[in-house]
């Protein structure tokens, strides 16, 4: 299957982490890893025909964090895929909402478009594509995005997202700006100006 992120795990070196097990580039706690710690088979960037935005609070990086609409949105999120087995999907999505173990009953969510696993930060999945018969799911919150006030992310989540967009995507400074102010929650707290500095620090590190 494509494992479809859009937020943090846009970085491959952060996204292995879930993978291999041990701490995320400017995270504050490790990972335990996923029983198949082999690394994805493929990945290639993609959009999402959801709004990106970012709500409530991590306790990896403090500040909000990113989730995507249920609905299709006029803002398309910048995306990347992972091929990996359902296994490490589960494993992903365990760690991401907090549990030991998430069984995906991954038929349910392709015959339906979205499935709910629990009550999680991420358990809502969402089958956003299919490649040659291959489903293409995210996960994201299952409260859609009006039924929370947005959340400013932290610098190190942003730099983060910025590496990723980099690196998947290829974009400038100047999409990269324009892209992340027109998420809800970023215009809390960050303007142009000091998202070009985060860039700038980014890219100086």
């Amino acid at each position: 299957m494509w494992y479809a992120s859009y937020g943090s795990n846009l970085y491959r070196e952060r996204f292995v982490v879930y993978l291999r097990g041990g701490t995320a580039p400017g995270g504050r706690h490790a990972q335990r890893g996923a029983r198949d710690r082999a690394d994805p088979r493929d990945d290639r960037p993609l959009t999402i025909d959801r709004t990106l935005f970012f709500r409530g609070e991590s306790r990896l990086w403090g500040g909000g964090v990113a989730a995507i609409d249920h609905q299709p949105g006029t803002e398309p999120a910048r995306g990347r895929a992972y091929l990996i087995t359902v296994s490490q999907f589960e494993d992903v999505v365990a760690q991401e909402s907090r549990r030991e173990t998430t069984p995906i009953d991954l038929d349910a969510a392709t015959e339906r478009g979205h499935h709910l696993t629990g009550p999680g930060p991420y358990d809502r999945l969402e089958v956003v594509d299919s490649w040659g018969g291959v489903p293409v799911v995210t996960f994201t919150h299952p409260d859609p995005r009006g039924a929370h006030d947005p959340t400013p992310p932290s610098a190190a989540y942003l730099a983060t997202i910025i590496s990723g967009l980099r690196e998947s995507h290829h974009l400038d400074d100047n999409h990269i700006v324009e892209y992340l102010l027109a998420a809800p929650g970023v215009d809390r707290s960050w303007t142009g100006a000091n998202l070009r500095q985060l860039l700038l620090s980014d890219r100086t590190s």
